[in-house]
């Protein structure tokens, strides 16, 4: 079954190794955090996303406008921006060794074109 905009199964799961692909091959997850059940929701983007704060799961943001961020990623997680007119990285974001960033400029609900990681090494 698929979720409604008002489900509170929406970003239940918080810090849990799953699936990174749903049923219908939308990538996991699409907000904070999983959805319960086999499916993704993937009905709403928000307008414009300003990030802040320490990553360290695997998650998607996505925004209808801008994403701007001085977020820390911390490894092991994978973090994607998807944003459909800009991505602003300020200047206190950083990718730790051992964490992986995308970003892509196509908005929500889309197929991406893939920009090579950005993987920190030292």
């Amino acid at each position: 079954m698929r979720l409604s905009e008002e489900s509170p199964a929406i970003d239940f799961l918080i810090d849990v190794s799953g699936p990174i692909m749903d049923q219908d091959g939308n990538r996991r997850p699409l907000g904070s955090g999983h959805d319960i059940g086999a499916y993704e929701y993937n009905g709403v983007c928000a307008p414009d996303q300003d990030l802040t704060g320490t990553q360290s799961s695997n998650v998607e943001y996505e925004s209808g406008g801008y994403i701007s961020s001085d977020q820390t990623i911390n490894a092991p997680a994978q973090v994607d921006y998807n944003a459909s007119t800009e991505i602003n990285l300020l200047e206190n974001f950083e990718v730790k060794a051992g964490a992986v960033f995308h970003a892509f400029i196509d908005g929500c609900d889309t197929e991406s074109i893939i920009a090579p990681p950005i993987t920190n090494r030292r």
